[in-house]
């Protein structure tokens, strides 16, 4: 505590570092570099998967303190960086017409959003007792009939 002053000034920075990781930056390049939609979707997954699983005790750490005002505010801001680049890829398949039929892309933006939570990761290794293989397979494939046309 002396260092950052407060839990939520430990649990930012160490989230800085998970989202700043090389392998998670690696990901993001590849999936910046893609142009098909479902390759993205999968690296997308694959990314989230990687910063979860490197940091999973993090992530505990960080839901069991989310009722502390400045984890509220870290989080908020968090979810709203999320939200940001979910709904920049989205509208990006939206302009491909890659979005499954009769979907609209800010429904598509959200519904990602939502299923890409760190607390649904949590939620599967800890209270499922999932891989995280099985975890990133399960919500690929969820994310892909849920989101995207055909391959």
């Amino acid at each position: 505590y002396k260092a950052f002053g407060t839990k939520a000034a430990i649990v930012a920075e160490m989230l800085d570092e998970l989202e700043g990781s090389p392998a998670r930056l690696a990901i993001l390049d590849q999936l910046i570099a893609e142009t098909d939609p479902h390759a993205q979707l999968r690296l997308f997954v694959s990314m989230h998967r990687t910063m979860f699983e490197a940091g999973i005790d993090i992530l505990r750490a960080a839901l069991d303190a989310r009722s502390e005002p400045g984890v509220i505010e870290l989080a908020e801001r968090g979810n709203a960086a999320r939200r940001a680049g979910t709904t920049q890829l989205t509208e990006a398949w939206a302009a491909k017409g890659a979005l499954r039929e009769g979907l609209d892309e800010a429904t598509a933006g959200e519904t990602l959003w939502l299923l890409s939570t760190a607390e649904q990761f949590v939620a599967a290794i800890d209270g499922l007792g999932w891989e995280p293989d099985h975890y990133e397979a399960w919500l690929g494939d969820l994310l892909a009939d849920a989101l995207l046309g055909s391959a």
